[in-house]
This record gives C-alpha cells, sequence and structure tokens, in this order.
C-alpha cells in the first residue's frame, strides 16, 4: 500500500506539473477538464500496470523460488503502523465530510419547493444563498433578481448540468481525501473547479448575453453563502480570474494539440515503473536465492 501510495503521488506531481506547464494563459476549458480528468485517472491506473508482465520479455523471472520472509524484532514503538492509521483516519474523516454535504443537498432538494423559470424546473432556495447545481438538480433564489439575471443564472447552471460537471468536482473531492497529505491535490481541486466556472461562463457569453452585465451580476453575489463545497455554485472565486478569462482572446486553435504530449508522457510513467517493479523482482529472486543456498548449507 505504501509503495502504490508513493508511486501515484509521483505521477500526479509529475502529470500536474506538466499540466501547469502548458495550460498556462490559454482558453481551451474542454482540453483542460479532459486531461485534468486523465490525470486522475492515471495517477490511481499507472503505478499497477507493469508493461514487462504484459507484452512478455522472455525473462524467466517469473520462475522464481517462495519468497523468503525475515521478521524483524518488535520495536517499542511501531512508527510505520502509526503513520498508517494517522492517515486512514484523516481519509475516513474527509470521506465522511464528502458524504455528510451530498446528504445535506438531497435533504436540501426533498424540502425545497420546486417550480419552472423560463422553462427550466428549479428548486427554490428560502436564505439568503449562492444558486448552484449538483448533478440534474438547480437551486436558485428567484426572489430580487430581474428576468436578465435569472436566465443568467439558468444558462450557467443549466451547463454544469447537461456537461455533467459534479462528476468532476466529487471527484476531486473524493481525490483529496484519497490523498490529502499531497497539497498538489489541492491545488488540482482549485483548478477543477475554476475550469468548470470558465466553461460555464463561456455559455452564458455564448447565448449572447452581455458581458459587462454578467461580470456586474457576478460581483453582486460573490459573497452570498455556499450551501456546500462539492456542488458547482454560481459565485466561485476568485471572480478576478474568471473575468479575465472571459475578457481574454480565444487562442490559436493550432495551439490545442500541446495536449496530445501527454501521451508519450503517459507512456514514459509506465516504462519507468515496470522498470522499478521489474528491478524489485530481480532483487527479491537474488535475494531469496541466496537465502536458500544459505539454509541449504546450514543443513548440511
Amino acid at each position: 500500500m505504501l509503495m502504490y501510495l508513493i508511486k501515484a503521488n509521483v505521477v500526479l506531481v509529475v502529470l500536474f506539473g506538466f499540466y501547469q506547464l502548458i495550460s498556462g494563459g490559454d482558453t481551451f476549458f474542454k482540453w483542460r477538464r479532459l486531461s485534468l480528468l486523465s490525470i486522475y485517472v492515471l495517477s490511481l491506473l499507472l503505478p499497477t500496470i507493469n508493461l514487462a508482465s504484459v507484452i512478455g520479455d522472455g525473462s524467466p523471472v517469473a520462475n522464481i523460488l517462495p519468497e523468503v520472509t525475515v521478521q524483524p524484532m518488535p520495536e517499542a514503538f511501531d512508527w510505520h503502523q502509526f503513520m498508517i492509521w494517522m492517515y486512514v483516519a484523516v481519509a475516513l474523516a474527509l470521506l465522511l465530510r464528502v458524504c455528510w454535504q451530498v446528504v445535506m443537498v438531497c435533504r436540501l432538494a426533498l424540502r425545497s419547493k420546486r417550480l419552472m423559470l423560463h422553462g427550466t424546473a428549479v428548486y427554490v432556495l428560502a436564505g439568503d444563498y449562492s444558486p448552484f447545481s449538483f448533478f440534474r438538480w438547480i437551486f436558485v433564489n428567484p426572489v430580487d433578481k430581474t428576468p436578465l439575471q435569472l436566465r443568467q443564472i439558468l444558462t450557467h447552471e443549466q451547463t454544469h448540468v447537461t456537461q455533467w460537471h459534479s462528476v468532476d468536482a466529487l471527484l476531486s473531492q473524493l481525490f483529496v481525501a484519497a490523498f490529502w497529505f499531497n497539497p498538489i491535490a489541492w491545488l488540482m481541486r482549485v483548478q477543477v473547479r475554476s475550469n468548470l466556472e470558465y466553461l460555464a461562463d463561456r455559455s452564458v457569453l455564448c447565448e449572447g448575453m452581455d458581458k459587462k452585465a454578467y461580470q456586474y451580476h457576478l460581483l453582486a453575489v460573490a459573497y452570498r453563502t455556499n450551501v456546500a463545497t462539492i456542488t458547482n455554485n454560481f459565485n466561485v472565486l476568485p471572480l478576478k480570474k474568471r473575468i479575465k478569462m472571459m475578457n481574454k482572446q480565444t487562442s490559436n486553435p493550432l495551439a490545442r494539440f500541446k495536449y496530445l504530449l501527454f501521451v508519450p508522457l503517459a507512456i514514459a510513467l509506465l516504462a519507468m515503473n515496470s522498470t522499478a517493479m521489474r528491478a524489485n523482482v530481480q532483487k527479491k529472486v537474488v535475494k531469496t536465492n541466496k537465502t536458500t543456498k544459505k539454509s541449504g548449507a546450514n543443513d548440511k
């Protein structure tokens, strides 16, 4: 388990570092989303794949003697076991927090009144909360909002719904729970949420709505309370970056192909992992052979 966590975190750091290097400043939000999701998947899967065992290299490594394990003398305090239990305890606490937020949103949906706004089914928020969505549910308080503002909110949240942005948001939360000790996991969660808002903001502007009016609307609701961190909130901060992205000129379409460089990088990481696994197996073989010979000599 420890070795898997180390490898997974190395893959996470390398891939996210590469993502930061190539994505800075561009407007390829869909490619960014695909890259971030790929980083999550590759971080979990690459450490488990041994390329040598898949393709077969004719090596006799598979025909090895049973491993002989020598149990060390018990220590006064097992720090290794303590660290494992601490990791599990924090991970479970963060996982329970995510589960509680899901329950809280479900309870809010059951208790809220449902109505149709501009042809969209929404749940009415009673308090001064920021509009948000969670999977197929949209929550909004229509009080004191103009028809234009409601259209902006609904277009924004419908983008989250139709593009299944809640999957990304929930996955980022679960990944933080599993890799809470790695700051990169927390930074990735911020990147995921910001990129989802860039996508939703673009949809609003593509509907022909006035950019300045929309930006002033965002500023007006900037500090309203969010119901839960797992939801896609209308007023996700920092707004400065969102406004900057809205005003940014669209990047050259040909530049999006830079994201394909993730493929050779993933292959290189896979090859490195397979080489490390093979070296570890060979080391165990040598150790086992030495132990067996020594045991045979003692029997004589």
